[in-house]
């Protein structure tokens, strides 16, 4: 796959020939494959395209020069598309799709588990990146992949598929969840709906936001759908496959303080209050995805051994039975309290 990636970029305009390339975040996504590729006179981020997960790959380029230029525009850090030599912005190779970047210097990853400052630092480049994006118009963004957050809709895929375990016995006394935040009244606009901390860079010498990463799946949905993703994904202990991963109060409240200061007044009371059911809604239809694509043969999420998307599902389920279990204090968190 190296010389692959190679090849593919020899295709786009990067700064003068490209002599290597390494994988990029291993293990920290389960879509697209990365590679850091060393030209001459620069490097540049390769990415091979997920063309299952996104069929739709002139929304998502749609999407991404839109709402890059108006990030741009406003003097926000953000990707910077590469062309390929014969213009656009996508290579076919036999080996698939891809697309490149500009790499990013000066910048590192959150920790893993991330300590309090990370985790503060990383929610604030997501709140911030809500506030930015809340004058783009809803109506100029494609949908790439139609219910995305359609936790009703991924209930039913489920449904479909769903055996006698005790996995799909604990999904189906959360039905409740499906229609939830439905039931709330909140505005519909640009959200980043990935809003795990390996999609933020942070300054490597200050360890301040820097910039937020994988714009594929902004799409309209609801500040709840970000803020309940970036609670189920961080402010626990341990990884997705862990059961036993510990809901930790304090990486909440510097998660819930980061992401408030950099939304600030884009964000209303009524979003505040549900973000906290938002995180419960996220954790659960998390699970169902998980759940599902194990239950159909893994065709989504990549996997490195038989039973991992089980694996995952079971600790997404108890992820939600934590925040269950501290709803009161979660909200309250949550909503900035």
């Amino acid at each position: 796959m190296i010389q692959a990636a190679l090849a593919a970029a020899g295709a786009f305009a990067t700064p003068g020939r490209p002599v290597s390339a390494a994988p990029m975040g291993e293990g920290a996504g389960h879509i697209h494959r990365t590679f850091r590729v060393t030209c001459e006179r620069g490097e540049v981020a390769l990415q091979r395209l997920n063309t299952q997960v996104f069929p739709d790959l002139d929304a998502v380029m749609a999407n991404l020069q839109a709402v890059t230029a108006h990030l741009q525009g406003k003097g926000v850090k953000t990707l910077e598309l590469v062309p390929t030599n014969s213009g656009g912005f996508l290579h076919t190779d036999a080996e698939g799709v891809w697309r490149c970047t500009r790499f990013i210097a000066g910048g590192r990853m959150p920790l893993e588990p991330p300590s309090l400052h990370d985790a503060r630092a990383a929610a604030k480049a997501l709140g911030d990146f809500l506030a930015a994006m809340a004058d783009f118009p809803v109506a100029g963004l494609r949908v790439p992949i139609p219910g995305f957050h359609d936790t009703r809709a991924r209930f039913e895929a489920f449904r479909a598929v769903a055996d006698g375990s005790e996995e799909a016995a604990f999904a189906f006394t959360h039905e409740f969840l499906a229609d939830a935040l439905v039931d709330r009244t909140q505005p519909i606009r640009p959200v980043h709906n990935d809003t795990k901390l390996a999609n933020v860079l942070l300054e490597a010498e200050t360890g301040e936001g820097l910039c937020v990463l994988d714009l594929d799946t902004v799409m309209p949905g609801l500040a709840a759908h970000d803020f309940g993703d970036l609670v189920r994904s961080a402010a626990f202990d341990g990884g997705e496959d862990e059961v036993t991963a510990r809901l930790d109060l304090d990486r909440l409240r510097a998660l819930a303080e980061g992401y408030l200061e950099g939304a600030g007044e884009s964000v209303t009371r009524a979003e505040r209050e549900a973000f906290g059911l938002g995180a419960r809604v996220l954790a659960f239809e998390l699970g169902l995805r998980f759940l599902t694509d194990h239950l159909e043969g893994d065709r989504y999420f990549a996997v490195s051994h038989p039973g991992q998307n089980l694996a995952r599902a079971r600790a997404q389920f108890a992820r939600l039975r934590a925040l269950e279990t501290q709803a009161d204090a979660v909200d309250r968190i949550c909503a900035g309290g």
